[in-house]
């Protein structure tokens, strides 16, 4: 299969590429088609927030039935998050930019505060289950993002723990949890605040 190369985007500095992740079920191969569109249009669309992992190790997905390499966390996102009968549009920087074109990268990266401002959905990527996380999510369940910022600070996993009378193991796995690599981004603060707040649209996703 031939690899798949960007197009270049439009002279409008207004213009970004929007994944369309084509549905399936999980075992199913990840297809998914580019579109460009204008920041300021009229299209809904959601963007990622995750933790690329190792950018030497990928995994191959198929765009515009072309081949493409993704770190494996990124893959496994795309395996989650597709939705199984309708498709799903998502800003993906490491698949909507043109990663070795440094111009455009530069230039999108500047624009990357108005991307998730105009996304209807935050999407955060944890990563796949493991070590109890879907205790975890289960436990924090809704206020995972009220209490895990506060005015100034992190919340503490185990101030969250005894306020629900957890156990230790409990403990562990939402400890587990905030050790995983996107809680320590350098950009997830950009991702997830908006106007100096947490924003109101953030879904955050571990496993299934």
């Amino acid at each position: 299969m031939a690899s798949y190369q960007h197009k270049p985007l439009g002279e409008s500095s207004r213009e970004i590429r929007l994944v369309n992740l084509q549905p399936g079920h999980r075992s199913d191969p990840i297809q998914v088609t580019l579109t460009h569109a204008l920041l300021d249009g009229d299209i809904a669309y959601d963007a990622l927030s995750y933790a690329w992992g190792d950018p030497n190790i990928t995994l191959p997905i198929a765009i515009d039935g072309l081949l493409f390499q993704v770190t494996v966390n990124l893959e496994s996102a795309l395996r989650h998050l597709r939705l199984p009968a309708e498709p799903r549009v998502i800003w993906i920087d490491a698949i909507c930019i043109h990663q070795t074109n440094i111009e455009e990268r530069d230039q999108q990266v500047r624009r990357m505060g108005s991307v998730y401002d105009n996304a209807k959905n935050v999407l955060v990527w944890l990563g796949p289950e493991a070590d109890d996380s879907d205790l975890a999510m289960d436990l924090l369940g809704e206020k995972i993002c009220d209490k895990l910022f506060g005015q100034d600070h992190f919340a503490r996993p185990h101030s969250l723990i005894s306020e629900e009378g957890g156990n230790i193991r409990h403990l562990n796995a939402v400890v587990k949890l905030f050790d995983r690599p996107w809680w320590r981004r350098g950009w997830t603060i950009q991702e997830i605040f908006g106007a100096g707040r947490i924003r109101e649209n953030v879904l955050l996703h571990c496993g299934n």
